[in-house]
């Protein structure tokens, strides 16, 4: 099998996916909450969200804005 056969079957794979997604959001109310909560941290009223922020290593400079001139 040829490697464009190959990236042909897994594109092709990947928009199956994404056209099952689609249809879930569009028509299922339990997708479209899951993807709010996910994607856009939306909760319900009287829930509390708690978001987990990573230790930053002080040593690392990966995450600092560059210094002003």
């Amino acid at each position: 099998m040829t490697r464009a056969r190959i990236v042909g079957i897994i594109g092709a794979a990947v928009l199956v996916g994404l056209r099952r997604l689609t249809h879930a959001l569009e028509t299922d109310p339990a997708a479209q909450e899951r993807a709010a909560r996910e994607q856009f941290g939306m909760i319900r009223k009287g829930e509390l969200l708690y978001r987990l922020v990573p230790k930053v290593d002080p040593g690392n400079d990966s995450g600092a804005l560059p210094p002003r001139d």
